[in-house]
């Protein structure tokens, strides 16, 4: 085994340490149907990445979840820089740290050490490339519904399905990682910030650049089913086969299995609350909590709690809450199966007014 395959392994497993409040499948322990999807992800990221392997307790999720991701992060027409470069912009506006930094360290690969620095700033306005600024402060723009950039989108409506599944997905996967991961994947504390920036660096161009930009050709995503299903707040995908194959499937999954731990009534309480939300962030503290609780029965308000707080400030979602949810509905699937319902539910609302 090379010097590089031995590093990109070893960070395969610390990459299992940084998920937490739910115990990680690793790949020995894992059932056919996880060991294939672990396998399709190796093939296209290099190793297995946290933010796809936490899924991995509810099987269903985790295939759904690596379809989407492999159709928008993966595939398409635009070129792998921008994917990166907008994948960091929608990670800042959601307020996730770790996300952020793994795509914006993804920006080294290509030597594009400028935008880099000014995603992590959140400063876009310092990318020097037009076509890549513009991209990048729409998708930063993405929580905004009346923002002029929204209203005007710098992309061409045939270019619409790739770049709105491209934010929705991380949408998602932003609420996914601040409930279940770490803030950063470095071993470095961030008191160190030189240190920190040189091995962002030296981790994009050794180890990321040749797992993106030597990949051969992309994973050919071929099971589209005939009758994708899409719910109508995810029209946006229709002029892309693939794409709404991709994101019908996921959906399909996600609302089956939401259904299994979340009851109607706490289902229907996010939904309102979302109908209402315009992206802004939530108030400080809990009070904006505690009149959607109040219309739910006591024993459902540990779940509706943590679903609202994953819909609309996952990065707030804490033991406590996690523990009171799972004092009524134990285990990691139970978990997965909540937060993966209430991350879809406000990613898709954001797509809807894409």
């Amino acid at each position: 085994m090379g010097i590089k395959r031995a590093f990109t392994r070893k960070i395969e497993r610390d990459g299992l340490k940084l998920i937490r409040h739910v115990e990680p499948v690793p790949p020995a322990a894992a059932s056919d149907e996880v060991a294939k999807i672990y396998t399709e992800i190796r093939q296209g990221f290099g190793f297995l990445v946290p933010p796809m392997v936490l899924h991995a307790p509810v099987p269903a999720l985790l295939t759904g979840v690596w379809l989407v991701a492999r159709t928008v992060l993966l595939n398409g027409r635009m070129p792998q820089r921008y994917r990166e470069a907008m994948s960091a912009a929608v990670s800042q506006a959601n307020t996730c740290p770790f996300c952020v930094e793994v795509h914006s360290m993804a920006l080294h690969a290509f030597g594009d050490h400028r935008s880099s620095a000014a995603i992590a700033a959140d400063t876009p306005e310092h990318i020097q490339e037009a076509e890549l600024r513009a991209l990048v402060q729409w998708a930063g723009s993405t929580r905004q519904p009346q923002a002029a950039i929204i209203q005007q989108p710098p992309f061409k409506l045939d270019e619409a399905a790739e770049m709105i599944g491209l934010v929705v997905a991380f949408q998602y996967i932003n609420r996914m990682v601040n409930v279940f991961l770490v803030e950063s994947a470095l071993p470095v504390p961030a008191r160190y910030g030189r240190v920190q920036a040189w091995l962002k660096r030296f981790m994009g161009v050794w180890l990321v650049r040749d797992l993106l930009t030597n990949k051969g050709e992309p994973h050919e995503v071929t099971d589209v089913p005939e009758d994708v299903g899409l719910p109508a707040d995810m029209a946006w995908a229709l002029l892309a086969p693939q794409i709404a194959g991709a994101f019908g499937d996921f959906a399909a999954v996600v609302e089956t299995v939401g259904a299994d731990v979340l009851s109607d009534a706490v289902r229907q309480m996010v939904r309102q609350q979302l109908a209402l939300w315009e992206g802004e962030e939530m108030p400080l503290g809990q009070e904006w909590l505690v009149a959607p609780l109040a219309e739910l029965e006591d024993m459902d308000r540990p779940a509706g709690r943590l679903a609202l707080l994953t819909a609309l400030a996952s990065y707030r979602v804490d033991v406590a809450v996690i523990g009171d949810f799972q004092r009524v509905c134990p285990g990691d699937a139970a978990l997965i199966k909540a937060t993966a319902w209430a991350g879809l539910a406000a990613a898709r609302r954001v797509g809807s007014w894409l």
